[in-house]
């Protein structure tokens, strides 16, 4: 079981279906340190913060801004094997 409540295998499955369809407040994180927040979605662009913790946000985050789903997928993805090297929180409902 992970910290976030979820077993190992439920969340590659819950992680791969939100790197699919990023909406915003979706949290992804790399062993609690780096966090993405997806910000917002406008059709194919994504706009996320990212941020080492521990921060304040939005005021410590980098903003990154993604053209497509797969620019925003291939940033996160190892590469060499299937996954990704972030893992899916929640969703936050991030932006208010």
């Amino acid at each position: 079981m992970s910290r976030s409540g979820y077993t190992d295998e439920n969340l590659e499955t819950l992680t791969a279906e939100h790197m699919a369809n990023p909406q915003p407040g979706d949290e992804f994180h790399e062993m609690f340190t780096l966090w993405v927040m997806v910000y917002a979605r406008d059709g194919e662009k994504i706009t996320v913060h990212e941020a080492v913790g521990p921060c304040v946000l939005p005021k410590d985050a980098t903003v990154r801004v993604f053209d497509t789903v797969k620019d925003f997928q291939n940033a996160y993805a190892y590469h060499s094997i299937d996954g990704y090297w972030i893992m899916f929180n929640k969703n936050g409902s991030y932006r208010r």
